[in-house]
């Protein structure tokens, strides 16, 4: 049950894209109706901030490397 409750709130993390409250709201009721799987969802949010670092992190890297190439 442990790891169904970690993908399906994986799943409906990969799905926020934006600043939506209403995801959000969900993604809290969510982690709230499994409290007792918190470590396994807390370990999906930082999975989530780690790629979601390495991601802006490369994006930054590709601009400036365009912008050098640009030039």
């Amino acid at each position: 049950m442990s790891s169904e409750v970690a993908d399906s709130y994986r799943s409906s993390l990969d799905d926020l894209k934006m600043n939506s409250r209403p995801q959000i709201s969900m993604l809290t009721m969510l982690a709230e109706d499994h409290e007792q799987y918190a470590a396994d969802i807390v370990r999906v949010i930082e999975e989530q901030i780690k790629k979601s670092f390495l991601l802006s992190r490369n994006t930054g890297w590709q601009l400036v490397t365009q912008a050098e190439i640009e030039r």
